[in-house]
């Protein structure tokens, strides 16, 4: 059986350090890779039966592009040019900042599901084709340097399954 579950405006995003009040959301002990590990473990330990195939959606925003970089420590709102070169930069920072996400991916997909990328208003960079090589490359390190094939989609738009 497939099943389909739809996450989005998660806004991963390079994390701030510090205990500003109003930037708790880009803290460390805010981000929600634990909860997310603990959907993607709860799912593969048992809640799916071992036939069944899941389809993950990220249904936009699951990045936050427009968060801007930290430099020494602090968040800069700039208005960075939406290049691909510039996207795949914060793409490895905001990464670089969530690897419990990441290896929670890499869980799901290492057990044969299947994870979709549908771009946002926050993260319409995830269009550029190097952006979406960036990523496929960083899940497959985090899964053993596995090749996922078409199990990590992408879509500018919407996404239908075929059912």
């Amino acid at each position: 059986m497939r099943h389909t579950l739809v996450i989005s405006d998660v806004h991963l995003c390079e994390g701030v350090p510090g205990d500003d009040l109003w930037m708790r959301w880009r803290q460390n002990p805010y981000f929600p890779d634990t909860e997310f590990a603990a959907v993607v473990d709860h799912l593969l330990g048992g809640a799916l039966d071992p036939d069944d195939r899941l389809d993950l959606v990220f249904n936009g925003d699951l990045f936050d592009f427009d968060a801007g970089r930290v430099i020494d420590g602090k968040a800069l709102f700039e208005d960075l040019p939406r290049t691909e070169p510039v996207a795949i930069d914060l793409l490895d920072r905001i990464l670089a900042d969530h690897e419990g996400y990441v290896a929670a991916l890499a869980r799901l997909l290492r057990a044969g599901h299947r994870v979709i990328f549908v771009s946002g208003n926050h993260d319409p960079q995830l269009g550029f084709p190097g952006v979406r090589i960036r990523l496929r490359e960083r899940l497959a390190n985090a899964a053993g340097h596995v090749r996922f094939g078409d199990s990590v989609l992408f879509r500018t738009w919407f996404w239908q399954g075929p059912d």
